[in-house]
Parts: structure tokens; C-alpha cells; sequence
């Protein structure tokens, strides 16, 4: 189907074909889509499609500086990890939100050369106050796993925060259960 037609010659710029889940678009031009002429074009695309097409677990910032990714990891749970790229100072953090299912959603503040994994699993967000901390699920069970003592943050479906002190003294692995 044709998306978008180009308004001096009226020939097909953009055109669409959807098969099962899946949709292709293709932008029929002769030149790069990063091209001057085009590039506006191009990044309004991108940012229509990339805002349709939203993972379960998804960040918003303002900044173009925050490299992101999410990962399921069980039918019900995901990762998401984020990096500052903005390394053109020292000590720069810039502030983003965590949005998850069931409306659940997080400010953060994501520091410049440190990444930040926080972990969706049945209805809470989990949130460790370092990188030090790795955060693993499985189907019954959300697991910590690190060194020295940290603060987990979790927030539920209800708006409930809590902070559960982790101590990894006597063992680099702690249980926390959601179910």
C-alpha cells in the first residue's frame, strides 16, 4: 500500500506491505535515505514507526545520548539495560523513565559510563542502586546476584515502592521472591 506520495511529482515515496504479524516499509528513492534532501524525511519516519512499534518495556528521554535495549526474558519478564553515551564530560547523568506493563513506570537517572539494568517480572519493576548487581528470573523466582551491600528498588502495579536492603557479605546470591 502507499504510505506517503512525494508532493512535486506525485510518484511514491514511501509504500507498506503487512503479512502476519509484520509490516515492511520501503522508501522508494534513488538517493540514500541519510541524504541532505532526505534526511528529515528519514528521521520522521524512523520516530513514527520506532513510536507504533514500542516494545512491552520502553524508555523515554529527551536525550539522544541514552543507548537502550530490552529483552525478554520469560513470558512475563524483561530486561532493559541503558547507557549514557554522553562522554563528552565527567560524572554527566541524564535523567530517563522506565515504562513497563500494567503502567508501571520509573524515573531514573542513568550515569555516564555506568550501565543500568532494571528488570520487569509479573507485575514489578526492579531496580538495583548499582551495576554491581545483576538481577535474574526465572519462573518463580527473582534472584540477586552480586558483592558488598546494595539497595534494590521495586515498584508495583499499584504504585507501591519499596527498598529491600541486599547484603551480599555472606552469599552472592539473594533470593526474592514475587510469586
Amino acid at each position: 500500500e502507499v504510505l506517503l506520495k512525494d508532493a512535486v511529482n506525485g510518484k511514491t515515496l514511501v509504500t507498506r506491505y503487512c503479512y502476519g504479524k509484520g509490516c515492511v516499509c520501503l522508501i522508494n528513492t534513488y538517493a540514500y535515505a541519510g541524504h541532505n534532501h532526505l534526511q528529515k524525511l528519514s528521521a520522521a519516519l524512523v520516530k513514527k514507526f520506532a513510536a507504533v512499534n514500542l516494545p512491552d518495556c520502553y524508555l523515554k528521554t529527551d536525550s539522544q545520548e541514552i543507548f537502550w535495549n530490552t529483552r525478554r526474558i520469560t513470558e512475563n519478564a524483561y530486561s532493559i539495560s541503558l547507557l549514557n553515551t554522553d562522554w563528552t564530560g565527567q560524572n554527566s547523568e541524564i535523567s530517563a523513565e522506565i515504562c513497563c506493563p500494567d503502567g508501571i513506570s520509573a524515573k531514573v537517572s542513568v550515569k555516564d559510563r555506568e550501565v543500568l539494568t532494571a528488570v520487569f517480572a509479573d507485575g514489578k519493576l526492579f531496580i538495583p542502586s548499582s551495576p554491581e548487581v545483576y538481577i535474574a528470573v526465572n519462573r518463580k523466582k527473582v534472584t540477586a546476584h552480586g558483592t558488598n551491600k546494595h539497595l534494590l528498588k521495586v515498584i508495583s502495579a499499584n504504585g507501591k515502592i519499596e527498598f529491600i536492603e541486599l547484603d551480599f557479605s555472606d552469599s552472592p546470591q539473594k533470593e526474592i521472591f514475587y510469586k
